[in-house]
């Protein structure tokens, strides 16, 4: 799985590109955790970081798998 965060101006983050590596067993449905530092700017509050997730789905131990794309958007706010 690769995750890809695109900061707005003024943030930043430690590592826009993410990889964790696949699982080894052929189907895995336990939750994934991913970390990273994001530095906001002097006065910020709120925003938004819009973030994609690519990764492999795929029916059952045989069966043809999709390359997929999940954007979202994470909220952040920073304490005063």
């Amino acid at each position: 799985m690769t995750l890809w965060i695109d900061p707005p101006d003024g943030w930043s983050v430690d590592r826009r590109r993410i990889e964790r590596p696949v699982p080894p067993e052929p189907v895995s449905d336990e939750p994934r955790r991913i970390e990273f530092e994001v530095q906001a700017p002097e006065r910020a509050r709120t925003t938004e970081l819009p973030v994609y997730a690519l990764y492999y789905v795929c029916e059952g131990e045989k069966g043809p798998c999709l390359y997929r794309r999940q954007d979202f958007r994470v909220a952040l706010t920073v304490a005063p």
